[in-house]
């Protein structure tokens, strides 16, 4: 006879563990810039924004915090989180909200950095 026990072993092994989700991209006290939708031919992107008057590094390191991850920086300065194959997380000071994909609604003087999460599905 089998313990149930044992058979969640064999399966958890057999098949892996499920990939942890990745963070809230809701940053404490960030301000929601927008939430988009695009539709592509083989591809959707939902991707939302968010401004806070918080410095980049201190909102790269919440972040890192509660993922475990260590951002990678990009060579246009912007810091990025590849959780997995669909989820994907920018931050950027807000200075520089227009060389990013943005909306009409912009970050305020006092606002220093943007945070953009996105999410990918293949059609």
């Amino acid at each position: 006879m089998v313990r149930p026990i044992a058979i969640c072993a064999l399966v958890s092994s057999a098949f892996g563990q499920a990939a942890p989700a990745p963070p809230d991209p809701h940053y404490p006290g960030a301000r929601q810039l927008c939430a988009e939708h695009v539709s592509g031919q083989d591809m959707h992107i939902s991707w939302e924004s968010y401004a806070t008057a918080d410095p980049v590094d201190r909102v790269v390191a919440h972040f890192q915090r509660a993922s475990g991850r260590t951002a990678t920086v990009r060579a246009d300065g912007s810091r990025h989180f590849d959780w997995d194959a669909v989820n994907k997380m920018s931050i950027y000071p807000a200075a520089r909200n227009d060389d990013f994909p943005n909306c009409d609604v912009k970050p305020s003087a006092r606002e220093r950095t943007v945070i953009l999460s996105s999410v990918g599905t293949r059609r």
